[in-house]
């Protein structure tokens, strides 16, 4: 009854194409954007391409121990011109961009995970590489705001396919 007409849908994605997750992405999925000082460009950031520990990248630190992790500077680089970005920049007003303009019924967006000055991305590090399959899916879930499935936690269709067969 209302004359606004909107709805509006908010929750943290779980599994990819099922929920909160499913309904982004009919929608034009509208990424946020942080502009680097050093280069000038635009970007939205990928938490496993644009965070190293002790200046290395994830492939390398991806094996380090939570505890390895806690105890070295954690920082964040521009994705285009590597140059280290502070906390002061990355909590600098950004810009939203739609991925799917062409979709125009619905907006979407996914909220990011750096903008916040609240944020700890020491510890989303150290969670990132956690043994504890529960801390790695809170993480990518509530941390980043990105669906997960654990491997092996779901049944899939060639799962099943190979489970039947054929009555006779």
């Amino acid at each position: 009854a209302s004359d606004v007409k909107r709805e509006i849908d908010i929750s943290t994605p779980t599994l990819p194409g099922r929920g909160i997750h499913a309904a982004y992405l009919e929608t034009d999925q509208r990424v946020y954007e942080t502009r680097c000082p050093a280069c000038g460009e635009w970007n939205c950031l990928d938490f496993f391409e644009t965070v190293r520990v002790s200046g290395e990248p994830f492939e390398v630190w991806k094996i380090w121990s939570p505890i390895e992790i806690r105890r070295r500077p954690v920082t964040v680089h521009c994705p285009s011109c590597k140059e280290e970005m502070t906390r002061e920049v990355l909590c600098t007003p950004g810009r939203w961009k739609a991925l799917k303009p062409d979709v125009l019924e619905k907006r979407g967006y996914a909220i990011p995970w750096w903008p916040f000055p609240f944020v700890d991305i020491q510890a989303f590090a150290a969670n990132a590489v956690s043994d504890t399959e529960t801390k790695r899916t809170e993480f990518f879930r509530s941390d980043l705001g990105q669906p997960y499935t654990a491997e092996g936690s779901q049944i899939t269709a060639a799962m099943l396919a190979q489970l039947s067969a054929p009555l006779s």
